[in-house]
């Protein structure tokens, strides 16, 4: 055993205890700390019936970027938002692609432990299924896209009646534009994919391209047969709607506690800024 100091050399090695219990003391209480931030995740998650922070809840959504796509960074815009508010949370994400149409049948259904789909203008797309929606994680500006050398103009549905216009299969549009392409009073020309009703624009198939502004300008930009022609297209300046997004959520008992769980977090970032960075550096590197 070494001696104990004297003197000076007594003094400094009981300053030096002190600090090492001080250090011990602090080290335990950010433990402590911890352990109750978890501990309220738990019991915030419990109390909702929502799983427990740290169980992976997955998402279905389609290939439509710059919003969601499984090369982009985070999966797109819309699901760096989801990911971002999840985690706040305590849980991880994992996304599906699918299309449009079977990302919302897997949320439906349950398969592969989907509980809720995105981005949707609403969350209505399945008449038959019933889903509630989230509040508002961002807008997207939906309007036409046209050819440069187009003549036609317009001021509100009536004048669209002579038009050919390029929608999507699946793809929902505004209410009042949809019911009228259901009535037969639009001349609507059905499409897979944006891709196609650009093409279509191109070759003067069509007169207008229902899409969005973000959506138009990645494809006019990444899209090697697009880019070439980029200078023949144009979003008209007269928009047809600024669209909410939103997360779908299927409403079941668990599908409500994590939908809460979503709004509550979603109270705590701005979204719709969020939103609006990704795209504007994306579209523009």
């Amino acid at each position: 055993m070494e001696p104990r100091p004297k003197g000076l050399d007594m003094r400094r090695y009981i300053e030096t205890i002190r600090n090492g219990i001080r250090h011990t003391r602090a080290c335990s209480l950010r433990l402590i700390a911890g352990f109750v931030v978890l501990y309220g995740l738990a019991a915030n998650a419990a109390a909702d019936g929502a799983p427990s922070p740290g169980s992976v809840i997955r998402l279905s959504t389609l290939n439509w970027p710059p919003y969601t796509n499984r090369d982009l960074p985070e999966g797109g815009a819309s699901s760096a938002i989801v990911r971002a508010i999840f985690a706040k949370a305590g849980y991880p994400v994992e996304i599906r692609f699918w299309p449009w149409n079977r990302a919302i049948a897997k949320a439906k259904s349950g398969a592969q432990d989907v509980v809720a789909y995105f981005p949707g203008y609403h969350c209505h797309h399945d008449p038959n299924s019933d889903f509630i929606a989230s509040d508002p994680m961002g807008t997207a500006p939906l309007g036409f896209a046209e050819h440069v050398m187009a003549t036609h103009a317009w001021g509100d549905l009536d004048d669209l009646a002579r038009l050919r216009i390029g929608t999507v299969v699946g793809y929902a549009n505004t209410k009042k534009f949809d019911a009228r392409a259901r009535n037969g009073d639009l001349r609507i020309i059905k499409s897979h994919n944006d891709k196609v009703n650009l093409l279509k624009l191109l070759q003067r198939q069509i007169d207008y391209a229902v899409i969005d502004k973000y959506v138009m300008q990645y494809l006019l930009k990444t899209d090697a047969t697009l880019r070439q022609h980029r200078d023949s297209l144009r979003f008209d300046k007269k928009e047809l709607e600024l669209k909410d997004l939103y997360l779908c959520f299927r409403n079941d008992e668990k599908g409500r506690a994590l939908r809460r769980t979503f709004n509550r977090g979603l109270k705590t970032i701005e979204a719709e800024d969020m939103l609006q960075t990704y795209v504007e550096k994306l579209v523009q590197e």
